[in-house]
């Protein structure tokens, strides 16, 4: 059940604020794998889950603007 909780909040929060990356993928013409591994037992919020997930994404974001 905890298992569940975890895949909805993660998938919720990337749903949420994936936009900013498929931007910066559609602008420089490029395509993306995406996995988001969870390595932790404890249990999050839904808003410190976010939060990582906005973190993680725009690093990614400037990865790549970087790159292109």
């Amino acid at each position: 059940m905890d298992r569940n909780k975890i895949k909805r909040q993660i998938r919720e929060a990337y749903r949420n604020n994936k936009s900013g990356l498929y931007e910066v993928l559609l602008t420089q013409n490029k395509q993306l794998a995406l996995a988001i591994i969870y390595s932790t037992k404890k249990i999050t919020t839904f808003n410190d889950t976010q939060i990582k997930i906005k973190v993680a994404l725009s690093t990614l974001i400037k990865k790549i603007s970087d790159n292109g």
